[in-house]
């Protein structure tokens, strides 16, 4: 192989791979010598939403009107058993979203951003299904809507 067939080849494969670790480092992924040369693709799974749709849960306030809170919320399930069993505890997942909020006031419901309003769901969620000896059939919920009255 002659030195310019050779410089050519090791150029395109620096280029390459330079081109490969810029695209893993801009996405703040693992970069070591291991993952360099291997495929970084995440595993596609089926997702199934539930929807359990206009939760109107009464805040405290301070104030001399009452406030509101809707919401309309997607349980994530992976199979039609677990969207079967999603579907059949609604009025526990409806009592629970209730329960996560109704005692709290409504400027600090207000205060908290859409990722707090979830996990104090799903706090609830597996706290109350587990007092009623069932498993938790989703891996997530959504919240779809969110309005403040």
């Amino acid at each position: 192989m002659s030195a310019l067939t050779f410089t050519a080849v090791l150029t395109a494969v620096l280029v390459v791979g330079g081109n490969k670790y810029i695209s893993v480092a801009d996405k703040d992924e693992d970069i070591s010598a291991f993952n360099f040369f291997s495929s970084n693709k995440a595993e596609v799974v089926d997702v199934q939403f539930i929807e359990v749709k206009n939760i109107v849960i009464t805040l405290n306030s301070e104030g001399r009107y009452e406030r509101y809170l809707q919401l309309e919320l997607a349980l994530a399930a992976h199979s039609d058993d677990e969207v079967k069993k999603a579907e059949s505890i609604i009025p526990a997942i409806r009592s629970a979203t209730v329960k996560a909020l109704s005692s709290r006031d409504y400027a600090e419901v207000r205060a908290m951003t859409i990722e707090q309003i979830h996990d104090q769901l799903m706090i609830e969620y597996r706290k109350t299904l587990g007092e009623l000896k069932i498993k938790v059939p989703f891996d997530n919920v959504v919240i779809s809507k969110l309005v403040f009255q």
